[in-house]
């Protein structure tokens, strides 16, 4: 009961730990599972291992494998692991008849679709979605409107990316998912030539969800920011975003935040700051940087070399900068 109300409350941390204390796998289970239930997860990267790691655990093997695939993405998931885990886990529950939690393995499943453009998959989910959606389950059918917005966003369609979150139940999505919503709203109004709008969704979902969430959401909003001329907001709002995200523990966000962080710098003139944000990105190896920070490393080198006048210089490394597709920052580039 403690441990309910704690997650009410959005006490996450404070759950997991009351329910290690009083040594409950039942529940521990009940706060993974609601720590899961949105993506990025409610919690930190060090909250979800330190749960993986516990014995209590044990006696919960499919949530520790949904788990464990959760850590792996959060970190990363070079090799494609948790991408794998993550099926078999949604399968599993799909047999079972567990909806609920197929639906939360569903959103992180979207969320890889996303990042490496793979509207293939997408429309795969988005089907199965639809399957657990027609029962009536009004967070399905939020999930699935917002999937379709994401399809959208994908295609390159923002107003119909608009006109499918319009179609999101009222009062389905809450917390997180409400986040969600609005940033994606943001983002698409943004793409649509509605800066003023864009602005007041991102700015609206900033306060809410998790630290990794809102760091999200602050990162959007200093894009917007920036499109909109407001240089010296935009930079404030990626420092936000920075902050949270070294709070909420994911090498790979906090990466493409310092790397963007760097980019803004040099882009206003700031040119010994941008090249010691590019010195610290620089320490340890490159294989753990993702396209996105990598291209934003060397966009900022592009705009250091042709500040220095060495023109041909920057325009040869800009030739050879691969930009990975990501609509929300495609203006900027």
């Amino acid at each position: 009961a403690k441990v309910r109300g704690m997650l009410e409350a959005g006490k996450i941390h404070d759950a997991g730990h009351q329910a290690n204390t009083n040594r409950s796998s039942r529940a521990l289970s009940m706060v993974v599972r609601s720590a899961m239930s949105s993506q990025p997860p409610k919690a930190s990267v060090a909250d979800l291992r330190a749960w993986a790691s516990t014995d209590l655990m044990s006696k919960n093997p499919l949530e520790l494998e949904w788990l464990s695939a959760v850590v792996d993405l959060q970190l990363g998931d070079a090799d494609g692991t948790g991408r794998r885990r993550l099926e078999v886990v949604r399968k599993t529950f799909q047999d079972a008849g567990d909806e609920e939690a197929e639906i939360s393995v569903l959103s992180h499943l979207g969320a890889i679709a996303r990042a490496s453009s793979d509207s293939a998959s997408l429309a795969s989910l988005l089907e199965r979605g639809a399957v657990l959606a027609s029962g009536g389950d009004p967070r399905a059918r939020g999930l699935v409107a917002l999937g379709r917005a994401l399809a959208a966003q994908m295609a390159g369609d923002p107003k119909g990316a608009i006109a499918a979150l319009e179609q999101i139940p009222p009062g389905s999505l809450t917390g997180e998912w409400a986040s969600q919503a609005l940033m994606m709203r943001g983002t698409n109004l943004l793409l649509a030539g509605r800066t003023e709008e864009a602005l007041a969704a991102l700015h609206n979902s900033t306060g809410e969800g998790s630290e990794a969430t809102r760091s999200i959401a602050h990162d959007l909003l200093s894009t917007a920011k920036w499109y909109s001329g407001d240089r010296l907001g935009a930079i404030e709002e990626s420092m936000i975003s920075e902050t949270l995200a070294l709070s909420s523990g994911t090498l790979r966000v906090v990466q493409q935040r310092r790397a963007w962080d760097a980019c803004l710098l040099a882009a206003t003139g700031q040119a010994c700051a941008a090249r010691n944000a590019l010195e610290q990105l620089g320490v340890g190896s490159r294989d753990s940087q993702d396209d996105e920070t990598q291209a934003l490393m060397r966009i900022t080198e592009v705009l250091l070399l042709a500040q220095e006048d060495k023109l041909e210089d920057a325009r040869t490394l800009l030739e050879q900068t691969k930009v990975p597709t990501r609509p929300t920052r495609s203006a900027v580039w």
